[in-house]
């Protein structure tokens, strides 16, 4: 099975958009004036991706592929779920761990602490803030 250079990068790109968007898609925006998830900007890459994928390869080449970007996808967040398990070393601060994973990590990882939406002025997105 010799593949070329070009079908090796764009299954990378597809991978990478995949993931990248699933990662972000936890995060609301406001564009134009609409409430919407980070991944709305990077989803419809793979989705094209994967379009020339089928058109250029064929169904079954696509259907490996997309295969394929599940079980990164599912490995990823495999490790994510396993690190957030690890014990964070005493001098990591908490803020870095409610940016980068969100409010509902916050509420496994810290149960001993509430978690409360707050509004920011003249936004529809909700904030979490951890109240001790």
């Amino acid at each position: 099975m010799n593949h070329s250079l070009r079908f090796v990068f764009i299954v990378a790109l597809f991978i990478t958009c995949l993931i990248a968007a699933n990662i972000t898609a936890v995060k609301l925006v406001t564009l134009f004036g609409l409430l919407l998830p980070a991944a709305i900007i990077i989803f419809p890459v793979s989705y094209i991706l994967g379009d020339v994928l089928t058109e250029v390869y064929g169904y079954r080449q696509a259907r490996k592929v997309i295969w394929l970007g599940f079980l990164c996808n599912l490995i990823v967040v495999a490790a994510i779920w396993f690190g957030q398990l690890l014990p964070a070393a005493f001098f990591y601060p908490l803020a870095a761990l409610r940016s980068a994973c969100g409010a509902r990590t916050m509420a496994r990882t810290a149960p001993n602490q509430r978690v409360k939406a707050k509004r920011s002025k003249g936004s529809l997105s909700p904030r979490f803030g951890i109240i001790p």
